[in-house]
């Protein structure tokens, strides 16, 4: 990293000196967005995101699945006769 000390001088050469600073930064951003673990860590988070979605409207669909089962069949326990 170039760290440089200013000193008093032109608006001229503070502005190239500003120039060379964002340039340094849109290039150190590209070089950001250019790494493959960047772009496939979100894909990844939405593939997992997606999958908790399907697993959640599964758990639904057995919950469901169950209540009806005790409307329609009762509680569904098998009870055992006591004398």
């Amino acid at each position: 990293m170039m760290i440089m000390r200013l000193e008093k001088g032109s608006g001229s050469e503070l502005s190239v000196l500003l120039r060379q600073v964002e340039s340094g930064l849109e290039q150190l951003r590209e070089s950001v967005r250019s790494i493959p673990d960047t772009r496939n860590n979100e894909q990844r988070r939405r593939q997992i995101i997606a999958s908790l979605y399907r697993q959640i409207k599964l758990k639904d669909e057995l919950i469901q699945s169950f209540l009806h089962y005790d409307i329609v069949y009762g509680s569904g326990r098998v009870g055992i006769k006591r004398d």
